[in-house]
C-alpha cells in the first residue's frame, strides 16, 4: 500500500463531509418551502382552512393550504398542510402520491439540494430519510404496498422544543387534575 492512498481517502472524506455541511447549511438558510418560511404568523397567510386542532395541546393546529403550487420540477405533490404553533409556522408538511417514481424523483431533488439524508425504516417498513440542520429538521417518508402515500416535513427545531416543553407540561397538570379529582370521590 502506497501513501497516496490513505491521502486520497482522507480528502474524499473531508471533501464529502465539507459537501454534507454545505448542504445541510442550505437547509438552515432556506428555513422552508417556496416561498413560505418557518416560524411566520399565521397572519401571514389567507388560504388556510382549519383541519384539526390538537387533542394534547391546543396550541398546536393543522390547516390545510388552499391553492397552493403543487409541484416541485416534475414532480406532483398532492397536498400542503401547515401545523401552527402559538400561531407560529411550526411544520409544512407535503403528502406525495402519483406512485413510487414519482417519490422518487422527490428524494432525488431533496438529495441534489441538501446532500443525502440518513436512511431508516419506519415502524412499518417504510423507508425513509431525516436531514438534521441547526435550525431546521426534514423527514421524507417514501410509500409502499401498505402506505401509497410519501410525506415530507419540513420543521422548525426551535418551535418543536417549545411545543414538546409544554406538551409535557399540560401532560403533567392534567395528571395533577386527575390525582386532585380523585382525592374528591
Amino acid at each position: 500500500m502506497t501513501m497516496k492512498n490513505p491521502i486520497v481517502v482522507l480528502l474524499t472524506c473531508v471533501i464529502t463531509i465539507s459537501t454534507y455541511g454545505q448542504n445541510i447549511k442550505a437547509l438552515d438558510e432556506k428555513f422552508g418551502f417556496k416561498e413560505t418560511k418557518l416560524e411566520m404568523s399565521i397572519s401571514s397567510f389567507s388560504n388556510l382552512v382549519l383541519k384539526v386542532t390538537s387533542p394534547d395541546n391546543p396550541n398546536l393546529k393543522m390547516y390545510k393550504v388552499m391553492r397552493a403550487d403543487l409541484k416541485i420540477g416534475n414532480y406532483t405533490l398532492d397536498e400542503i398542510d401547515y401545523w401552527f404553533y402559538k400561531d407560529k409556522l411550526q411544520t409544512i408538511e407535503i403528502t406525495v402520491t402519483k406512485g413510487y417514481s414519482n417519490q422518487q424523483g422527490l428524494l432525488r431533488v431533496l438529495e441534489t439540494a441538501y446532500g443525502k439524508g440518513e436512511y431508516g425504516k419506519t415502524s412499518y417498513g417504510s423507508d425513509e430519510y431525516h436531514w438534521y440542520g441547526e435550525k431546521v429538521e426534514m423527514d421524507y417518508t417514501l410509500g409502499d404496498d401498505l402506505e401509497p402515500t410519501g410525506d415530507l416535513q419540513i420543521i422548525s427545531k426551535k418551535l418543536l422544543n417549545e411545543e414538546s416543553y409544554d406538551s409535557s407540561l399540560l401532560r403533567k397538570q392534567k395528571e395533577t387534575d386527575i390525582i386532585k379529582a380523585a382525592k374528591d370521590l
